[in-house]
């Protein structure tokens, strides 16, 4: 039988493909507009909203563009497993910067945070960089209780971003499943009880 987080995920990999579809059909897949992060935040679910002006996002959005073009360069094609040791640490180092984006003044957007920003980077570079979520840094043991709050959240969620490419890779190299196929199989395992209790869990930002 189906379990809810299953059919979360699921669901939820429907509006990832439409995203995908949508991307392929743009004249210039990086030029990201508020449509890219409507469609993250459909995917992403919860009570996040983007509450700027389309032209302040779209402004902004053009940082988010130029590194996702350089990431581009730098990998291509290539998968997550591929990479060298050197190549796995710029990696990392690239997709920590466009998190810090949602930190900054200049290039933070209210409602799009690293969690979702993480999100936009895997839809990009399905083979390369995986999805950050909160059942993921749970269940790969990336995460403790007292790195969760009292609203179940993971307090500081960007901060533990390379460490679960680093884990996607080491799993990769291991086992030569895709980002999806980890994904799905760490997403769906059951959260132990120190995750779900009021006193020591978590979800995303």
């Amino acid at each position: 039988m189906t379990n809810r987080s299953e059919t979360l995920w699921d669901k939820s990999n429907i509006s990832l493909l439409n995203y995908q579809k949508f991307i392929n059909k743009k004249a210039d897949k990086y030029q990201l507009t508020i449509i890219d992060l409507f469609y993250i935040s459909n995917f992403k679910g919860g009570n996040s909203t983007i509450n700027e002006s389309e032209e302040l996002i779209n402004k902004k959005l053009l940082k988010y563009s130029e590194q996702m073009r350089e990431i581009d360069s730098d990998f291509g094609s290539t998968h997550l497993k591929e990479l060298s040791n050197e190549s796995l640490n710029s990696l990392c180092r690239q997709a920590k910067d466009i998190l810090k984006n949602g930190d900054e003044n200049d290039f933070a957007i209210d409602g799009f945070k690293s969690s979702f920003i993480a999100t936009l980077l895997h839809v990009y570079f399905p083979n390369l960089l995986p999805i950050l979520d909160r059942r993921l840094l749970i269940n790969l043991g990336l995460v403790e209780g007292s790195d969760l709050n009292n609203a179940r959240q993971v307090k500081n969620i960007g901060e533990f971003y390379e460490r679960l490419i680093r884990k996607f890779y080491d799993i990769q190299v291991q086992s030569d499943k895709s980002i999806r196929e980890i994904d799905r199989e760490f997403f769906i395992i059951q959260l132990p009880d120190w995750a779900t209790k009021p006193n020591n869990s978590k979800n995303d930002e």
